[in-house]
């Protein structure tokens, strides 16, 4: 089956650059160029998985999570190694996973029960 997928990122060229490597394997069922069209694209469409930027506007990646981890899995893109320190700041235990050296676990140990989404469901990729 194809994976259904939401890409949000405020650049488009970043949008297209990962469409196009995506392959056939996944289905884009919608795009977004900051948080809260994201959190609208993905209520509305449900997607298997998403691909956000970290750093978008209207809230970020750390919004779409808050809203929507518990929707779907979600998949936050970055540049920069020292996002580690900031998620941890911003109540995510931030662990290295063990299936990739570039992708890194973002856990929501400390955020409120309410708001907290499944350890597996978020994931933090430095590039």
């Amino acid at each position: 089956p194809v994976i259904r997928v939401m890409l949000a990122d405020d650049h488009a060229v970043v949008r297209a650059g990962l469409r196009a490597e995506l392959g056939e394997a996944f289905e884009v069922v919608g795009e977004a160029d900051d948080a809260e069209g994201a959190i609208d694209v993905i209520e509305a469409r449900r997607p298997d998985l998403v691909v956000c930027d970290l750093h978008m506007p209207r809230g970020g990646g750390l919004l779409v999570v808050e809203r929507c981890a518990t929707i779907c899995p979600i998949v936050i893109l970055t540049v920069s190694e020292a996002e580690r320190l900031s998620r941890s700041a911003l109540g995510f235990k931030v662990t290295r996973s063990p299936s990739s050296a570039n992708a890194t676990m973002l856990s929501s140990s400390c955020m409120p029960s309410a708001r907290r989404p499944s350890t597996r469901s978020v994931r933090l990729i430095l590039a």
